[in-house]
């Protein structure tokens, strides 16, 4: 999501446009929309707030910084694995995905304390409140294209927030899946 980091203080509908263009949300948003029953033509913004959903890289950010802290980690303890010094490499390269990790954490962990442990070369973010901020940062966005675009006066009369849908939230339980065809029916 590069519009969390070079795009970051542009105008909402272009960074929610940049957002939607991203191939992987691209297909959630497919998903969300077929999910709905609503034309594929159909604004993002009523889809992101109907779902309840925020873009589906905002899931990965979490992985990614994760992923980040265990990379530290094997640095920090000298380890002789393999991914460790494909890591430092990468860092002192200053590949894109390292350098992108990085202004993330940056601009979405700042006065947080970072640990940064005796001896490591690099402070570990907190991957929990860097996606916290990362989605709420999308909910403002979200927010301000909503209520600035002409085309929905409408649904910002019925849609004043952006809550979860719980029935995209639902459980496959024994009687959906016996209802649906999953599983076996009881034997009388």
């Amino acid at each position: 999501m590069k519009c969390l980091t070079e795009d970051y203080k542009k105008a909402d509908k272009e960074v929610l446009s940049a957002i939607a263009r991203d191939p992987m949300e691209n297909l959630h948003l497919s998903l969300l929309k077929w999910t709905l029953g609503v034309r594929k033509r159909t604004a993002n913004i009523p889809i992101w707030g109907d779902s309840g959903r925020c873009p589906i890289g905002t899931q990965m950010i979490k992985l990614l910084v994760d992923f980040h802290n265990r990379l530290v980690l094997l640095d920090d303890a000298n380890s002789t694995h393999i991914v460790r010094h494909a890591f430092i490499e990468q860092v002192n390269l200053g590949l894109e995905w390292y350098t992108s990790t990085k202004v993330l954490c940056d601009r979405f962990d700042r006065g947080a304390t970072r640990i940064l442990r005796k001896g490591s070369n690099y402070p570990t973010p907190n991957s929990k409140l860097i996606k916290s901020r990362v989605e709420d940062w999308f909910k403002a966005k979200w927010n301000q294209a909503k209520k600035s675009s002409s085309k929905l006066t409408f649904y910002n009369s019925v849609k004043m927030i952006c809550p979860s849908n719980p029935m995209l939230n639902l459980k496959i339980t024994r009687g959906l899946k016996l209802l649906h065809g999953y599983g076996r029916a009881p034997i009388n």
